[in-house]
């Protein structure tokens, strides 16, 4: 369990940081804390996207599977980092894989129920969607690097 209130933690963190306290309300409860064994899939390329995650302990890697051999690693995510888009934007499928590379501890965040308060509460979509177009962006430059350094070779 992470130590203090899942509520304090959102407060403080980063991508949370300067919502208002109605919209922390309507996101804190819609997370619980799920524990991660070392190499345990957290979500599969093309499967439903219904959560999105923080990991608040351990590390998770971003992947695109492989048809023959190891999958490419886009990103190596670790204590604070945001994980997942794919909930907020339809079909709601997931482009991408993660994997839990060591024991790791994640928060999960109930993409169906905030997608609903989205569409009841426009300002409150507003505010997610800007914050996770920015994730977006973020994890798209890190695919194409990777995607550059694995076609150029060693």
């Amino acid at each position: 369990m992470m130590s203090g209130s899942i509520r304090t933690y959102l407060e403080e963190h980063e991508f949370f940081r300067g919502l208002a306290p109605e919209y922390l309300d309507a996101i804190d409860t819609h997370v619980t804390e799920e524990e991660y064994a070392a190499q345990q899939c957290v979500f599969a390329q093309d499967t439903e996207a219904n959560h999105f995650y923080i990991v608040t302990a351990g590390q998770v890697d971003v992947e695109v599977p492989s048809l023959v051999g190891a999958p490419l690693v886009l990103q190596s995510l670790t204590e604070g980092s945001v994980l997942g888009w794919s909930w907020l934007i339809h079909p709601y499928k997931w482009h991408f894989e993660a994997r839990a590379i060591k024991p790791s501890t994640l928060l999960v965040f109930d993409g169906r129920q905030l997608r609903a308060r989205c569409e009841s509460d426009p300002a409150f979509g507003y505010e997610l969607l800007k914050r996770f177009a920015a994730l977006m962006m973020h994890r798209l430059e890190a695919a194409r690097i990777q995607a550059i350094e694995a076609f150029e070779g060693p």
